[in-house]
């Protein structure tokens, strides 16, 4: 029987006569795999009650037409909420979970910024971390509820009609000139049934079918091909959810056998990953004989992949014709062509050289094995289909490639509250005719071959080198069959520049690739890249044979690192967020730092990338380049432009305005892996994210995205605060942001400022209100190309000790008026914004001490192993000795205050006002320390340039002076931990501790969760969750199987933490504190360092172990004994006793040190190995 769905008012009505007519016919199955866990199943007649239940009580609170966002796993009541929503008349907008993916919290926030929901549902476990994600987003005060279990009552009929709107389907619509925003699709009740209609009549679906899916029921493809279409069809669907098919893929199979399924579809990755990973011994026994439709689409379907995957699983039955290849898209509601059941795809060989001429491109035939194989995508069904040529808007010729334009009854209205971008893309007219219905113009590339369609690609992704066309998913499939480090990962191809572009990849390399290796992955790709995109087809064609590259076998899929590239349709988040990324490079390249999603791993990626430089980069050379711009007192351009090609710009720029800033604790890596090579490249780069840190907090969606483009195509951006007469005095600032014909006038001077003469983008605090006034300082995003000539002049560049190369200049303004909007924030809101920027920024700024720390440590380390001294090495002598391992301890101190600050940033965002401050001041100080230290064992050659290591350690010592001054000083920070004094002993004697958030930042390595920008405030009203649980946390390790002497270094420094809050609380509050606050300040911020070191050690130890750093807590015990040593100095209280253990410490970590020195090994507890020398010794 076949299914007719006309007739029918809305989906609810044709729903309610499926239940009607089988009430007792099952309708779902959740299938929990192989887990042992039953089924759960649910008839028609029960889901039509369950649903009219629901409506029930959506009718009663939503008026009709209203959103409901439903953020709910794959599952029997998510179809029960879209079933109520769609009875009731309200439109479901359907979310991923926020679990579901590296970006899905930032996801729900843009999808309920975008559809302005009345209602939120989601899950119980889930219900605060959607609101969390959604606070700021969407209307004030909007509910988000969890879904409870139905009881047994009764509800209203059907109230929606034909015209009304079933669903707003979220999508990134790149046929759109706006980029980054997640526009709605309005789907009516009219448009999804004629779709589903038109898909069980191609396909000849019938109640009898068996569906089966894993797909995410918040993708059209999910909800409507398999859910709406099943429940429509009066058919039997068993779902399972997408976490099940990733971790085991043969899961999917398992279904496919034990439900007898008919209809399942798929995309084309999900094929490639079965045909890679799935062996005989998990099919063993499976019958895929029942199976009549095997779809694949939603993404570039890969001719190749389909014929590997029916071969490999031909033996369970699967029958060569039951594959289906199809196309369809969010605006035409899910699906436009198919191949019809029984029939075999057609797989068209084309003359490569046709297909990608910049003149006529064109699907010319060709013999097989002479050309490129493209899979047809079927005929239109229920469609209007047109291929038109996008620039003079004229249809082509069957044959001749160009935009895929449609019409029919599935096409959606527009996009969500959008009506100049929906009549761009939902209404577009052919050159000829301006009357009738409009056409849907979807951005995809393909041409009609004996009226079937084949698509080749995207309109705004095709790439034009050298006047040919290059598809960008033809460079992925190259790069991935150069080397199998990138088999089976997830990569971008895009082009830079105009107008001729530069191919770029950023691609996955495989978690298990050894770092040495990267090097060898980076030359294979890139010669067999430039070969591809530099070659004539014909060429190509010929060597083609003697370069390809056999598949390979990879790990299975649940412990590969996933999420570093964004997928979605057609890659097309890979691509977008990729091309914003990268503003450099020729040819080809890998981007290493997608090699793994952990910072270390990052890290790492970093260090090869920047050691792969080849000769004015790599090795000694870097040094003495360094030693060389240093002598010269020129600007560090060569790594900085290195830097910009590995895309670190991008880590500037939060994810929310397409950057990859989406966690602190990978930019601390990051940067710290810069400042170990150079400090001032450290500081000339990294002073972008200072200068846009406040338009990040601040900013409207305009200046953020003008400030996001600028800093991903490379550009810095400035921070202009300090003035020459006041310094870091932000409330007494001079220069004046004037009211002038409803602009502003600004008139005064900025200095010192990095990079005020490199930057066309500042960030400018200008006075606007009365001087010294909280509210008298307001920010302005200044354009120095937009403001007048002879308005503004850079002043001259400072010589400066260390750092040398900067541009450390400054900025005046006479008169001079930026463009309108530059104001952000509230006016007289700047010093506050800037206030709450400094909280994130001053965190990072560890980074550069820990990486100049490092390199110091790593220097000395090499020199006391290979200097001989009366026939025996320095570092056989116990002062030596001790004072590397000392210094090695202070390292790992700071890095744990660092790292578990950067993740305080996520997790702990109220008590930044504290952490930021005592990270800022307490990292620098304890570096300071390391480096007078060790210059002591390196005696000369601590302050010589040319005798050892190119002079490196002078230049270190020199540079890193600078850390403890810029983005507030050692005294400032001090001082404002002072104000808080009072606040920090009520909540250290209460013990308030912010469980959840303190466990978060001792996570290192983990992912560190979104932040939210709004919760940072200006003083802490929780005070230090890291400080106030030491006393706890020293009771727990006693009772634990902790080393002993940790256990007794632990009670010690809760003693020790209880006299400083004690000497806190005897500060009376002034104006102006007396030195022995600040002194105490400087204690306070030692006892943060120890709980840092243990929380982190606690945190770790387990999935450490094996280390040799972590071996007893070696590094745990030995920087807390240092930290008392430095707690009992501050105090001025007795050296403190020793405890059972810490003989031997400092000789052990000196060991380790000098052999990691020479291997390039970690030197710290959370570090990342190196991939060559970077003192040129």
């Amino acid at each position: 029987m076949t299914v007719d769905l006309s007739g029918y008012p809305s989906l609810g009505a044709a729903f309610a006569a499926r239940a009607d007519a089988h009430p007792g016919r099952t309708a779902l199955t959740l299938w929990h795999g192989s887990t042992g866990a039953d089924p759960e199943s649910v008839t028609y007649g029960e889901l039509a009650r369950r649903s009219r239940v629901r409506a029930r009580e959506l009718a009663r609170r939503l008026a009709p037409g209203e959103r409901v966002l439903v953020a709910l796993p794959t599952g029997i009541e998510f179809a029960e909420v879209y079933l109520a929503c769609l009875t009731a008349g309200l439109v479901a907008v359907p979310s991923p979970m926020p679990g579901g993916s590296a970006s899905a919290g930032e996801r729900i926030a843009a999808i309920a910024a975008d559809c302005s929901p009345g209602l939120v549902l989601t899950t119980d476990a889930a219900r605060a971390e959607v609101a969390e994600h959604l606070r700021g987003h969407g209307p004030e005060g909007l509910a988000v509820e969890a879904v409870l279990p139905v009881g047994g009552r009764s509800a209203p009929g059907e109230g929606a009609d034909g015209r009304d709107v079933a669903a707003a389907r979220t999508r990134s619509c790149s046929t759109a000139p706006v980029h980054r925003v997640a526009e709605g699709v309005i789907l009516t009740h009219g448009a999804v049934l004629a779709n589903v209609s038109a898909v069980c009549t191609y396909v000849g679906l019938v109640p009898e079918d068996r569906f089966g899916s894993w797909l995410p029921l918040h993708h059209d493809m999910g909800l409507f091909t398999q859910l709406t279409a099943a429940l429509l069809c009066g058919a039997h669907l068993t779902l399972m959810t997408p976490a099940q098919f990733i971790r085991r893929p043969a899961e999917w199979f398992r279904m496919l056998d034990r439900f007898r399924i008919t209809y399942t579809v798929a995309p084309n990755f999900a094929y490639e990953l079965c045909t890679r990973v799935i062996t005989d011994e998990m099919t063993r026994g499976l019958d895929l004989s029942a199976l009549r439709y095997l779809g694949n689409g939603a993404e570039p379907i890969h001719a190749p992949t389909v014929r590997a995957f029916m071969e490999r699983f031909a033996h369970l039955g699967l029958r060569s014709h039951v594959h289906s290849s199809g196309y369809g898209l969010a605006e035409s509601t899910a699906y436009v062509t198919c191949v019809p059941e029984e029939t075999s795809p057609t797989v068209l060989t084309v003359d490569p050289l046709r297909l990608e001429s910049g003149e006529r491109p064109e699907l010319r035939p060709v013999a097989e094995g002479a050309g490129r194989p493209v899979m047809g995508l079927g005929r239109p069904h229920a469609f209007d289909l047109r291929i038109v040529d996008p620039r003079e808007r004229v249809p082509l010729p069957e044959g001749r490639i160009g935009e895929i334009w449609l019409r029919g009854e599935s096409i959606g209205r527009g996009y969500w509250g959008r009506p100049e971008l929906s009549a761009e893309v939902f209404d577009a007219r052919l050159a000829d005719s301006a009357e009738g219905p409009g056409w849907l113009r979807t951005g995809d590339l393909g041409a009609l071959v004996d009226g079937e369609l084949f698509v080749t690609g995207r309109l705004k992704e095709l790439l034009i080198v050298h006047g040919r066309n290059i598809f960008p998913q033809d460079v992925e499939h190259e790069a991935r069959a150069a080397h199998q480090a990138l088999g089976g990962q997830l990569g971008a191809a895009f082009g830079v520049g105009s107008p001729d572009e530069r191919v770029v990849l950023v691609h996955e390399v495989h978690p298990r690739t050894p770092r040495t290796e990267l090097p060898e992955v980076v030359t294979a790709v890139t010669r067999r890249l430039n070969r591809f995109v530099r070659s004539p087809p014909a060429q190509r064609r010929a060597g083609a044979a003697r370069h390809r590259t056999p598949h390979h076998q990879r790990e299975d899929p649940a412990h590969r690192h996933a999420g570093t590239v964004p997928r979605g349709r057609h890659d097309r988040a890979a691509r977008r967020a990729g091309a914003r990324a990268a503003r450099t490079g020729g040819g080809a390249a890998v981007r290493a730092p997608v090699h793994t999603g952990t910072g270390a791993g990052r890290e790492a990626a970093l260090d090869a990338f920047l050691t792969d430089a080849g000769p004015d980069g790599a090795g000694g050379d870097v040094a003495r380049r360094v030693a060389g711009e240093d002598a010269a007192e020129e600007f560090p351009a060569t790594l900085v432009a290195r830097l910009d090609a590995f895309g670190l710009p991008a880590y500037y720029v939060p994810a929310e305005w397409g950057g990859a800033g989406a966690d602190h604790e990978v930019l601390l890596r990051l940067w710290r892996t810069v400042a170990r090579r150079d400090l001032s490249a450290a500081v000339a780069h990294g002073k972008t994210y200072l200068g846009a840190a406040s338009v990040w907090c601040a900013g409207d969606a305009a200046q953020a995205t003008a400030t996001a483009d600028a800093v991903l195509a490379g550009e810095p951006v400035a921070w202009a605060l300090s003035e020459p007469d006041h310094g870091a005095d932000l409330l007494n600032g001079e220069l004046t942001a004037t009211a002038q014909d409803g602009g502003r006038r600004l008139d005064g001077v900025k200095w010192p400022v990095n990079n005020a003469t490199r930057a066309r983008l500042l960030t400018v605090l200008a006075r606007t209100g009365a001087a010294g006034s909280g509210r008298g300082q307001s920010l302005f995003l200044v354009d120095k190309s937009a403001l007048a000539p002879g308005s503004w002049h850079v002043l001259p560049k400072e010589p400066t000790h260390g750092i040398r190369g900067i541009d450390i200049s400054g900025i005046a303004f006479e008169g001079a008026v930026p463009a309108p909007g530059a104001l952000f924030g509230r006016e007289g809101g700047g010093a506050e914004t800037v206030l709450r920027a400094l909280q994130l920024t001053r965190t990072m700024c560890a980074a550069l001490s820990l990486g100049a720390g490092e390199h110091a440590l790593r220097i000395t380390a090499a020199f006391a192993a290979e200097r001989i001294i009366q026939r025996r090495p320095l570092l056989d002598r116990a002062h030596p000795r001790a004072i590397l391992g000392r210094c090695a301890a202070l390292t790992a101190a700071a890095e744990s205050a660092a790292l578990v600050g950067s993740r305080a940033i996520h997790t702990l965002t109220g008590e930044m006002s504290v952490v930021s401050a005592v990270v800022k001041s307490v990292a620098p100080a304890l570096t300071d320390a390391v480096i007078a230290e060790l210059a002591e064992l390196l005696g000369a050659r601590s302050f010589l340039t040319g005798v050892y290591a190119h002079g490196a350690f002078q230049k270190i010592w020199r540079d890193h002076q600078i850390v403890s001054v810029f983005d507030g000083s050692t005294p400032v920070n001090r001082a404002a931990l002072v104000q808080q004094f009072p606040r920090l002993v009520r909540e250290y004697r209460a013990g308030t501790v912010d469980e959840k958030g303190l466990a978060g930042a001792a996570a290192v390595g983990e992912p560190a969760g979104p932040l939210d920008r709004g919760a940072l405030t200006l003083l802490s009203r929780r005070g230090c969750s890291v400080v106030q649980s030491l006393p706890a946390l020293s009771r727990a390790l006693a009772g634990e199987a902790a080393p002993e002497g940790l256990v007794a270094h632990a009670v010690a420094v809760a003693a020790a933490a209880g006299e400083v809050h004690a000497r806190m609380a005897a500060v009376a509050p002034a104006a102006h504190p007396p030195m022995s606050a600040y002194e105490t300040a400087a204690a306070y911020e030692l006892c943060y360092a120890a709980a840092a070191c243990l929380h982190t050690w606690s945190a770790g130890r387990h999935s450490r172990r094996g280390e040799p750093l972590w071996e007893d807590g070696l590094w745990a015990r030995a920087a807390l004994r240092a930290l008392r040593a430095r707690l009992a100095t501050t105090l001025r209280t007795p050296a403190p006793s020793a405890a059972p253990g810490d003989d031997g410490l400092d000789g052990l970590l000196a060991e380790h040190v000098a052999r990691a020195a020479r291997d390039g090994a970690p030197v710290t507890p959370f570090g990342a190995p190196l991939t060559g020398s970077q003192d040129g010794r």
